[in-house]
Protein backbone atom coordinates (compact mmCIF):
# COMPACT_ATOMS: atom_id res chain seq x y z
CA UNK A 1 0.00 0.00 0.00
CA UNK A 2 1.32 3.84 -0.84
CA UNK A 3 2.53 5.84 1.78
CA UNK A 4 0.62 9.00 2.02
CA UNK A 5 2.14 12.08 4.18
CA UNK A 6 -1.29 13.48 5.24
CA UNK A 7 -5.03 11.80 6.02
CA UNK A 8 -6.34 13.91 3.05
CA UNK A 9 -4.17 12.20 0.54
CA UNK A 10 -5.61 8.68 2.29
CA UNK A 11 -9.34 9.55 1.30
CA UNK A 12 -8.26 11.16 -2.07
CA UNK A 13 -6.90 7.81 -2.84
CA UNK A 14 -9.96 5.95 -1.53
CA UNK A 15 -12.25 8.15 -3.93
CA UNK A 16 -10.00 8.10 -6.59
CA UNK A 17 -10.40 4.08 -6.19
CA UNK A 18 -14.12 4.19 -6.27
CA UNK A 19 -14.25 7.05 -9.40
CA UNK A 20 -11.60 4.63 -11.50
CA UNK A 21 -14.33 1.93 -11.09
CA UNK A 22 -17.40 3.04 -11.69
CA UNK A 23 -18.77 0.58 -13.93
CA UNK A 24 -18.36 -2.38 -11.77
CA UNK A 25 -19.35 -0.11 -8.62
CA UNK A 26 -22.31 0.64 -10.79
CA UNK A 27 -23.73 -2.55 -11.83
CA UNK A 28 -23.00 -4.41 -7.96
CA UNK A 29 -25.24 -2.00 -6.76
CA UNK A 30 -27.67 -2.07 -9.29
CA UNK A 31 -27.39 -5.74 -8.49
CA UNK A 32 -28.25 -5.38 -5.42
CA UNK A 33 -24.76 -5.04 -3.19
CA UNK A 34 -25.12 -2.66 -0.73
CA UNK A 35 -23.55 0.73 -0.90
CA UNK A 36 -22.94 0.38 2.99
CA UNK A 37 -20.97 -2.50 1.83
CA UNK A 38 -19.27 -1.29 -0.85
CA UNK A 39 -18.09 2.47 0.70
CA UNK A 40 -16.39 0.18 3.42
CA UNK A 41 -14.96 -2.11 1.18
CA UNK A 42 -13.49 1.15 -0.97
CA UNK A 43 -13.14 3.13 2.53
CA UNK A 44 -14.78 6.06 1.82
CA UNK A 45 -17.53 7.12 3.84
CA UNK A 46 -21.57 6.32 2.93
CA UNK A 47 -22.80 10.17 2.51
CA UNK A 48 -19.73 10.35 0.24
CA UNK A 49 -20.50 7.32 -2.08
CA UNK A 50 -24.35 7.97 -1.98
CA UNK A 51 -23.78 11.47 -3.03
CA UNK A 52 -21.51 10.10 -5.71
CA UNK A 53 -23.65 7.28 -6.71
CA UNK A 54 -26.72 9.97 -7.15
CA UNK A 55 -24.05 11.80 -9.48
CA UNK A 56 -23.70 8.96 -11.62
CA UNK A 57 -27.57 8.94 -12.12
CA UNK A 58 -27.89 5.48 -10.68
CA UNK A 59 -31.23 5.05 -9.54
CA UNK A 60 -31.15 4.74 -5.23
CA UNK A 61 -32.96 1.96 -3.55
CA UNK A 62 -35.81 3.55 -0.54
CA UNK A 63 -35.24 1.97 2.66
CA UNK A 64 -37.94 -0.77 1.92
CA UNK A 65 -36.77 -1.72 -1.03
CA UNK A 66 -33.14 -2.13 0.85
CA UNK A 67 -34.76 -4.55 3.69
CA UNK A 68 -36.46 -6.75 0.85
CA UNK A 69 -33.60 -7.45 -0.68
CA UNK A 70 -31.36 -8.13 2.81
CA UNK A 71 -34.28 -10.42 3.67
CA UNK A 72 -33.95 -11.97 0.41
CA UNK A 73 -30.34 -12.51 0.91
CA UNK A 74 -30.54 -13.83 4.32
CA UNK A 75 -33.79 -16.53 3.21
CA UNK A 76 -31.01 -17.67 -0.08
CA UNK A 77 -28.47 -17.73 2.68
CA UNK A 78 -30.21 -20.64 4.90
CA UNK A 79 -32.50 -22.27 2.09
CA UNK A 80 -30.39 -25.53 0.45
CA UNK A 81 -30.85 -25.17 -3.31
CA UNK A 82 -30.91 -28.21 -4.77
CA UNK A 83 -31.34 -31.91 -3.31
CA UNK A 84 -32.16 -33.03 0.34
CA UNK A 85 -30.30 -32.78 3.69
CA UNK A 86 -29.86 -36.35 5.85
CA UNK A 87 -29.23 -36.62 9.52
Amino acid sequence: MADFSTLEEKYAAARKRVLDAREKLTEEYCNGRSANSISKEYRVSATWLAKTLDEWGVPRRGREEAAAMRNARSQEAVTPTSGTMNS
